[in-house]
């Protein structure tokens, strides 16, 4: 995969692995999380679909700048880890292009 898709009902967007530029894990209301800053949100944007969404996730990416001092966060337990794990994962994907190899669907069994 060339990233990590994000999304809810109404939009979804793929946060290419080279477009983070920096990671940290941090606090929201007392939850852990993992705060994102993106090299390109335009990039991110041109990723958005439906494309009608694009002013949603514009409007997103600017209140959590404004209020956080990222671009995007992501709780742990939505994903059913801790944040330790979750910001290395993320950190080694965005590092490291063969380590994204791992991510691929394995070959069914016979």
């Amino acid at each position: 995969p060339d990233g990590l898709r994000l999304g809810n009902r109404r939009w979804t967007c793929l946060v290419q692995w080279d477009n983070v530029a920096h990671l940290a894990a941090s606090e929201v209301g007392s939850n852990p999380v993992v705060a994102i800053v993106l090299r390109d949100r335009e990039r991110l944007l041109a990723a958005v679909d439906p494309p009608a969404g694009r002013e949603r996730v514009a409007k997103l990416l600017r209140t959590n700048d404004a209020w956080l001092g990222c671009d995007l966060y992501l709780m742990p337990f939505h994903y059913g880890t801790d944040l330790a794990t979750l910001t290395r994962a993320i950190e080694g994907y965005t590092r490291d292009p063969a380590a994204r190899l791992e991510l691929q669907p394995r070959p069914r069994l016979p």
